[in-house]
């Protein structure tokens, strides 16, 4: 099947599971009531389905108010009838795509058989209801014991790579733990077998898998090749996706706020929705098209995957009418729709049919006693002279009730604000003195807050209240208060802290303003962006690794080489290194050669020298890489004759058979791992200098190859060894 699988939405209405019903008005999320009928017309448009609303609006009225009840009797909340049934097709959608996730053949019967990649697409406004849609086969998932994770991508969180892949994999972590020991063997036993001794990938991503995988043995081998590494990257995570995903127990995953996302997560997902090995798996990518930020990826994104084996269901999410408003307010309130009309011609103006504007005016009146259930009439009734006089900006119904919170909650969300829409009370705890469980608990009464699906975590009801608290910094105290945030978090962190919350750390020092940090402080900085920069190899973030690293080296400073040497030395060989596997040459010769320049010593260089080997033979210059490649062994006591005859090669051979005679390869089995740093960078500078030398000095090639075996059999053997035994064997059959 060639081209993307759009799916066409028509049909009857099915029943969706019954959702429990929601009696905490601070629970609500954007879900509006069953007071359309959705009319699904498919229109190809960047392989999607837009929804046509047909309305058809319903309601029970009832008799005049009267307000003796205004302010006595048992509260209710005006919102214990917001659902979601008025995206009938739309909840019908996912739940097809996840019914197809589930059937598609599972790997036992063959893993020949065709499928298509479940990929579902909201995109609509902010407050048009995407994450609650998206949400609908949650209770499927887990009542057919699968898994349903979720991440987001935060604003003003963009330093951590993966960060949405990471919240939602640990949230899995979470899920199988609560399973029992028997579940988390069987999902350890798959996740090995899968990834087999690239586990460390996952750990050094997610240091919490080690809680299901068990302790890593620390080791990985290192790749030079930056298409090499990230390719590694995305087949172990394909591995562990194909390992917890089945058709018997379906995988959903949805990353919210696609339009904030970094290049390398897109690529993640790219590449996992083009996986056809992975069976039962359903992604769900939420994307609000009003911000231009993220137009380039998504676009991208699209271009990729429209032209692939991929079942793409795309839903358009858009503000509803003032007639479905209005049916809305009559389920809502149960009345009539000519009684609710006034009431409706009042909102709608105001927010425009958006789902998000209309939960939080109907909040606003209630809370302002404008409106209120009538216990003897048994229906909902308002003042409407009130509510002409009260609506306004919606953006101010928000600030107004957290300027209306008490000062230390409030102090509580504007730090959470710039921490990112999940709300970690062991972070703000370094911030903020007392009991922060209880500020968390004061605005979830307040529905500013809400607490997680698996009730582990806190984070803001909607993107709109986290602007809103962020917007309650003054703008130009912004700079200055995420700096003090930052400099708070470095001081109370112990190293195991620290490399934890690193990104965030990071994250809140380059947005503050640090022109007039002492040069002490500076260097502090340049130092945590190194381990920054490292982290995100470890993730094959390439791209976010570079912006960190020359990050460090701009904080260090034009007098760095005299004021703090090793940094400087230990920065621009990774800053060379990064650049060398991201294919910027340009920038590897101009940080070497800065490098070569300020070296205290021979032995300084070797590392920059080797970074320049590996761009040389990049760029088609084998020759000259094997020139300073062999400058730089010698270095390392390492030579080789400077014109070598086959006299030499027989010489040396002859040596070899010395050195190995009466050795089994069970001895050579059993030699210890390579522990000299110099050993192990010659070996991998011998291991690549050999391709230049078979096609630049071919009497050369044969004796890089025994140096290789003399090395492992002297002092251990490491990852390339085996390289250097082929080569001897090749030798010994000529």
């Amino acid at each position: 099947m060639n081209g993307s699988a759009v799916k066409d939405i028509d049909g009857p209405i099915l029943k969706s599971k019954s959702l429990e019903k929601q009696k905490d008005l601070n629970n609500i999320r954007e879900e509006p009531t069953d007071v359309t009928t959705v009319t699904a017309t498919a229109q190809v448009q960047t392989g999607g389905v837009r929804f046509e609303p047909e309305e058809k609006a319903t309601g029970s009225g009832g008799p005049s108010s009267n307000d003796s009840n205004r302010k006595t009797g048992k509260r209710r909340d005006v919102l214990d009838n917001w659902t979601l049934s008025c995206r009938k097709y739309e909840q019908e959608a996912i739940r097809d795509a996840y019914q197809r996730a589930k059937e598609q053949p599972d790997r036992k019967e063959g893993m020949d058989l065709e499928h298509h990649t479940e990929f579902v697409l909201i995109s609509g406004g902010s407050g048009t209801g995407k994450t609650t849609l998206a949400e609908t086969v949650r209770l499927d998932a887990q009542d057919d014991y699968g898994h349903f994770v979720s991440g987001h991508f935060d604003q003003l969180q963009k330093s951590e790579p993966y960060a949405a892949f990471v919240q939602a994999f640990s949230g899995f972590v979470t899920s199988t733990l609560t399973r029992g020991e028997q579940d988390i063997k069987i999902m350890r036993r798959a996740i090995n077998k899968a990834v087999g001794q690239e586990s460390k990938v996952l750990t050094d991503l997610m240091p919490e898998m080690k809680l299901i995988l068990g302790p890593d043995d620390g080791r990985l081998e290192k790749i030079n090749n930056g298409a090499e590494a990230i390719n590694r990257f995305k087949f172990v995570m394909r591995s562990f996706l194909r390992a917890v995903a089945s058709p018997s127990h379906p995988f959903v995953i949805l990353l919210d706020n696609l339009h904030w996302a970094d290049k390398a997560s897109v690529d993640l997902l790219v590449a996992l929705l083009k996986d056809v090995k992975i069976r039962g798996a359903l992604f769900i990518v939420t994307y609000n098209p009003d911000y231009e930020e993220g137009s380039k990826l998504f676009d991208d994104m699209l271009s990729q995957i429209i032209e692939t084996e991929i079942n793409l269901t795309g839903i358009d999410v858009a503000n509803l009418s003032a007639k479905t408003i209005n049916g809305f307010l009559a389920k809502v309130l149960d009345r009539s729709v000519d009684e609710t009309a006034a009431l409706a011609d009042e909102l709608y103006p105001k927010s425009n049919g958006n789902l998000l504007r209309t939960r939080e005016w109907l909040r606003l009146l209630q809370d302002k006693s404008m409106l209120w259930f009538d216990e003897d009439a048994g229906y909902w009734v308002w003042d409407m002279e009130e509510v002409r006089v009260e609506l306004g900006n919606v953006d101010d119904i928000l600030r107004e009730r957290l300027v209306a919170l008490p000062s230390a909650v409030k102090d509580m969300l504007k730090v959470a604000s710039c921490l990112g829409k999940r709300l970690d009370e062991d972070l703000i705890s370094h911030l903020l003195s007392g009991p922060i469980y209880t500020y968390f608990q004061e605005a979830s009464e307040k529905g500013i807050i809400r607490s997680g699906h698996d009730r582990s975590y806190y984070e803001f009801s909607h993107d709109a209240f986290q602007d809103t608290a962020y917007n309650l910094i003054p703008e130009g105290e912004r700079e200055r208060f995420h700096r003090d945030i930052g400099r708070r978090l470095w001081k109370s962190f112990d190293l195991n802290e620290l490399d934890k919350y690193i990104f965030v750390l990071i994250g809140q020092l380059e947005i503050a303003n640090c022109a007039d940090m002492s040069s002490r402080e500076r260097r502090a900085i340049a130092d945590l962006l190194l381990r920054a920069g490292e982290r995100s190899v470890l993730a094959s973030s390439f791209l976010s690794a570079h912006t960190y690293l020359l990050e460090g080296i701009d904080f260090l400073g034009p007098r760095c080489w005299d004021e703090d040497y090793a940094l400087s030395l230990d920065l621009y060989n990774a800053a060379a290194e990064v650049a060398y596997i991201n294919a910027q040459f340009d920038c590897v010769e101009m940080l070497v050669t800065e490098i070569l320049k300020n070296a205290k010593n021979t032995k300084d260089t070797y590392r920059a020298q080797a970074t320049r080997v590996y761009a040389l033979g990049s760029k088609g210059r084998p020759a000259e890489a094997l020139q300073i490649g062999l400058q730089v062994l010698k270095g390392l006591g390492i030579s080789f004759p400077d014109n070598p005859t086959r006299k030499d090669v027989l010489g040396e051979m002859k040596k070899l058979k010395k050195l190995l005679k009466g050795n089994s390869s069970e001895w050579l089995l059993r030699l210890p791992d390579m522990e000299d740093p110099n050993k192990l960078a010659a070996m991998q500078l011998l291991n690549l200098i050999f391709i230049y030398a078979f096609h630049t000095k071919l009497e050369l090639a044969p004796l890089i190859g025994f140096k290789m075996v003399k090395l492992t059999v002297d002092h251990g053997l490491n990852a390339v060894s085996c390289i250097g035994f082929v080569i001897y064997a090749i030798c010994l059959c000529m």
